[in-house]
């Protein structure tokens, strides 16, 4: 019984806090606790601030020479590895709650730590 609701919670890609995936999962959940035996279960709402990427200008963080070339940057798309993850709900990565701007440094300093 556990192995079909993580199936039915990991089938579809979904991000937190859309209505549609939300109210559906949260049913299900609830019915099916429901059937587990409980007496009651309690769904409350609460009002969450959530932060969203535009997957129309995806966010990505690039290191730039002095004269503003890119010399390298982060992937904006996730890598299909399965045919599985070609979805259009997939969720592109992003900076969850960073705040829009170009930072900059004027010196760069590398540190690696091996262990």
């Amino acid at each position: 019984m556990t192995f079909k609701l993580y199936r039915r919670l990991t089938e579809r890609p979904h991000i937190a806090g859309r209505d549609v995936d939300e109210t559906d999962l949260m049913n299900y959940i609830k019915n099916e606790w429901k059937s587990y035996g409980l007496d009651s279960v309690v769904t409350p709402s609460y009002n969450v601030l959530l932060s969203y990427p535009n997957q129309e200008d995806p966010n990505y963080v690039a290191v730039l020479r002095s004269d503003g070339n890119e010399v390298d940057k982060s992937q904006s798309k996730e890598l299909v590895i399965d045919e599985e993850q070609n979805d259009p709900d997939v969720v592109d990565p992003f900076n969850a709650y960073s705040a829009p701007g170009d930072p900059e440094v004027e010196k760069e300093i590398l540190l690696f730590t091996f262990s």
